[in-house]
């Protein structure tokens, strides 16, 4: 087998290291396949190894100045690298190139329309088969010309954090506003009028979650400025946030709905304007000081009572709740264990120390992984075994308030640690690409809305001991409020 094959066979099974390794092999004996390279970078990415990504496609790009899918990588990691002049230029030339294609396939659409007209003037229409061919070619120019206007149009998009990232909110949520192209998404949002800052003094708004259930979550730092504003105000949101959201907005309405889910079985809410939950932030958040300093979510208090005292009950050392990875993550063979995520036995580190009580925070947890860890470390990973942290959100977010810290990566439970004020740290490969400005100094980062939170950033590519053990430290210098 060649090497490029075996290569491409090895990232199928996310041994990214070792597709790199015989990819590098094939590149050294003569295979410089533009489709093979741009491959390549993509897997140095997954390893977050960005700098060799963008100088692998940097060789290439001189060569192929048209190439779409090429300028969109150095884009993407250019932003990554939080090189933020060159990504945006790189956007821009993704703009010109979309457009230029959808100019391409319009004219073509126009040519083959004109020739259907002359076709049908001076032939019967008794054959059928020339006919539909015509109509073959226009309807596939319509969809390439349809796919490439929506690409000139959303790429801006991608230049959304590096404004943010920068201190420029305003500019920043404007580019951020273009992913209404890219997102598929359910009827309701052509039922109505979008809203754009109109008065809603005497009209009702309804708003649609997008993304995820920890994007919700953190959208919702803006339902109080929106009902402020409305008369009536009505949120779809994921079915596990009903409960806390209703108690947290009594005068907003809550209709629970997945988001993948068909909404043709739901009855049409009665609304003057419509709004995506995130484009709250263009209205709303459009400088740092801007962002609440109250938690976003209000809880009840004898719920969280009960899970501290029943935590004292257990120990009197301060508690810290622990996770090290999400749902999307519970094949061993995923390329994001070991890069994005953890495994429990990675935090022995911090769990070793005897001076706090670790509650686990794992949804969907492997009961091995525990036991492993206190045959080899001796220490106790405390289970709640009537609690399920991936459905209950509503106890989740009361057992998380009653702790003294959450140490997890970018997961929902980190998003539900800051929605209700809990001191957490959270693990990261990166810092995230999200509508929330960040400043980052020596692998640690802070945000406005991420009041009580402390981003920890991997200092190694593939490799998160010299992190951990550096938080461990940290830990020990850690006082509960």
């Amino acid at each position: 087998m060649a090497k490029h094959e075996f290569a491409r066979q090895l990232a199928q099974q996310y041994d990214y290291a070792g597709a790199i390794k015989q990819a590098e092999l094939a590149l050294k004996a003569g295979y410089h396949d533009t489709d093979f390279i741009i491959e390549l970078a993509h897997w140095y990415a997954e390893l977050i190894e960005l700098d060799k990504a963008i100088n692998l496609l940097d060789n290439i790009v001189k060569d192929n100045p048209d190439h779409i899918v090429i300028k969109q990588r150095l884009a993407h990691y250019h932003m990554r690298s939080f090189n933020f002049k060159q990504s945006i230029g790189y956007v821009d030339q993704v703009s010109i190139l979309s457009l230029s294609k959808f100019n391409q396939y319009w004219q073509e659409l126009a040519s083959q329309y004109a020739q259907l007209l002359i076709y049908c003037k001076h032939h019967t229409m008794s054959n059928l088969y020339e006919i539909s061919s015509f109509f073959t070619k226009i309807k596939q120019s319509f969809v390439d010309s349809v796919y490439w206007h929506r690409y000139a149009v959303g790429s801006p998009y991608n230049k959304y954090p590096a404004y943010i990232e920068t201190g420029d909110l305003e500019t920043g949520y404007y580019y951020y506003e273009r992913r209404q192209f890219n997102i598929h998404y359910n009827s309701l949002l052509n039922q109505f009028k979008y809203w754009k800052g109109e008065s809603l003094a005497d009209k009702a708004i309804l708003i649609l979650s997008e993304q995820g259930l920890g994007d919700e979550l953190l959208f919702a730092n803006c339902f109080t400025d929106i009902s402020q504003l409305a008369n009536r105000c009505i949120v779809i949101c994921d079915p596990r946030l009903h409960k806390l959201f209703q108690q947290s907005h009594p005068t907003i309405e809550f209709i629970s709905c997945k988001q993948d889910a068909s909404l043709a079985q739901l009855e049409r809410p009665v609304a003057d304007y419509v709004i995506l939950s995130g484009s709250l932030f263009y209205h709303f958040r459009k400088t740092k000081q801007s962002f609440l300093i109250e938690p976003a979510i209000k809880l009840d208090e004898v719920r969280v009572k009960y899970y501290k005292d029943y935590l004292d009950e257990l120990s009197t050392l301060p508690k810290v709740g622990i996770a090290w990875r999400s749902r999307l993550n519970r094949d061993k063979h995923s390329p994001r264990l070991g890069i994005q995520y953890l495994q429990l036995k990675d935090l022995a580190p911090i769990v070793k120390n005897k001076a706090f009580y670790f509650v686990n925070l794992q949804y969907e947890l492997d009961q091995t992984e525990i036991q492993k860890l206190k045959n080899k470390f001796n220490v106790n990973l405390h289970k709640l075994n009537d609690l399920d942290l991936f459905g209950d959100i509503y106890e989740t977010a009361h057992l998380i308030a009653a702790l003294d810290l959450v140490i997890v990566p970018n997961t929902s439970i980190h998003s539900i640690a800051n929605a209700v004020g809990t001191r957490s740290w959270l693990l990261s490969a990166n810092v995230p690409l999200s509508p929330i400005p960040t400043t980052k100094k020596n692998f640690i980062a802070s945000s406005p809305l991420f009041r009580t939170s402390k981003l920890f950033i991997k200092r190694e590519h593939q490799d998160w001991s010299s992190t951990i053990n550096y938080i461990a430290k940290q830990l020990e210098k850690f006082k509960p409020n």
